[in-house]
């Protein structure tokens, strides 16, 4: 007979500051993946135009690209995994953000990446 035992997942993630300024240099200061992040982009309703990359700092570009592993591990805010995934995979909306998180989010990451059912190594540490 086969028993219950419970279930373990583990994830490998790079260290998060380490990753927002690699992040930030490829995809914004050296506009790689065909411009993905360099096009014009417009505010909220079509007005006036946001600055955009390689014109912003690493500080606006966290504040608009969000911590990608709270993105990764909060998606209760979304009601089916396609909406998500749809929100996820969008670069920047009209007012210049990817979905903003929030302190639920953060929360819900939090709780998520320390339940004993969870096991985050980071990539630096495997390096030793």
């Amino acid at each position: 007979a086969r028993s219950q035992r419970p279930c373990r997942y583990f994830t490998i993630m790079r260290d998060p500051i380490s990753r927002l300024i690699s992040e930030y240099n490829y995809f914004c200061k050296d506009c790689q993946e065909f411009n993905r992040f360099c096009q014009h982009q417009y505010g909220g309703g079509g007005a006036e135009r946001a600055e955009i990359c390689p014109n912003i700092s690493i500080i606006e570009w966290a504040e608009r690209t969000a911590n990608t592993y709270v993105r990764t591990f909060s998606p209760s805010r979304f009601p089916n995994f396609e909406e998500y995934r749809n929100a996820k995979m969008q670069y920047f909306s009209d007012s210049g953000y990817m979905w903003k998180v929030n302190g639920a989010d953060l929360q819900e990451a939090f709780q998520k990446l320390n339940s004993p059912y969870m096991l985050p190594i980071l990539l630096e540490d495997l390096d030793s």
